[in-house]
């Protein structure tokens, strides 16, 4: 992770629930439900870079640096499932 700002940053992960879409999430009201947490990387120096290993299940994940998973800048990943 790479915090090119002049603000330290925390970020967390949310796995979104089956059945619904990051977009979808990110639609609904406020609060945390239906995603579930799945992690996050304590306070990140403002310019500098964090490297970590996080092990994320296939499925589409929320990744926010606000208290509310919910906001304009967080950003939707899919991890799709390893080839044999």
């Amino acid at each position: 992770m790479e915090n090119a700002t002049d603000r330290n940053f925390q970020f967390k992960f949310h796995r979104v629930a089956p059945g619904m879409t990051g977009q979808e999430f990110l639609a609904g009201p406020a609060g945390d439900g239906p995603a579930n947490p799945w992690g996050g990387l304590s306070e990140i120096p403002p310019r500098s870079t964090l490297t970590t290993t996080i092990d994320f299940e296939p499925g589409e994940y929320i990744v926010s640096t606000r208290m509310s998973i919910r906001h304009a800048t967080s950003q939707v990943v899919t991890v799709a499932a390893k080839r044999p």
